[in-house]
């Protein structure tokens, strides 16, 4: 179970502080291979994307401990030149509560926080993914088609 929460900043790869966290920032556990990223609202709560069984993924506002499922929780402090300012962020998250527009390569919860923070909707992670996925295409391309050209 995770005891205290951890503030990184995500530029440094730095810890900056332990404790409530910051209202406004985005929060995120690793799981195997990724980070699951939500928006700290305050009193312990974060909004992100679940999933029940059979239903289609949605924004939903669950305790810390329920989006983290016991896993260690960081969250990522952006300088405020960067994001805007911790109530606009919450308000912004709230007001996709419920939604179910989640999409893995073009809405997914690092979409969803990016664009809560920022304003714009992006994740690096499925940037590098991409990245790796067109790599193994080209070099399985190439272990099938260099045989028979040569």
């Amino acid at each position: 179970m995770c005891s205290e929460l951890m503030w990184v900043d995500p530029e440094a790869g730095a810890l900056v502080g332990y404790g409530d966290g910051y209202v406004g920032s985005t929060i995120r556990t690793y799981k195997t291979g990724y980070y699951h990223c939500g928006i700290y609202v305050g009193d312990g709560l974060v909004a992100h994307y679940s999933k029940k069984k059979r239903q289609k993924p949605r924004i939903v506002i669950e305790p810390v401990m329920q989006f983290s499922k016991g896993d260690a929780v960081e969250y990522v402090v952006l300088p405020p030149n960067k994001r805007f300012d911790g109530q606009t962020i919450v308000a912004r998250a709230l007001s996709q509560v419920g939604s179910r527009t989640y999409s893995l390569a073009f809405n997914n919860c690092e979409h969803f926080t990016n664009w809560a923070t920022m304003g714009n909707a992006f994740s690096r992670q499925m940037d590098v993914g991409s990245f790796f996925a067109c790599a193994l295409v080209v070099l399985i391309t190439s272990a099938i088609l260099l045989p028979i050209l040569v």
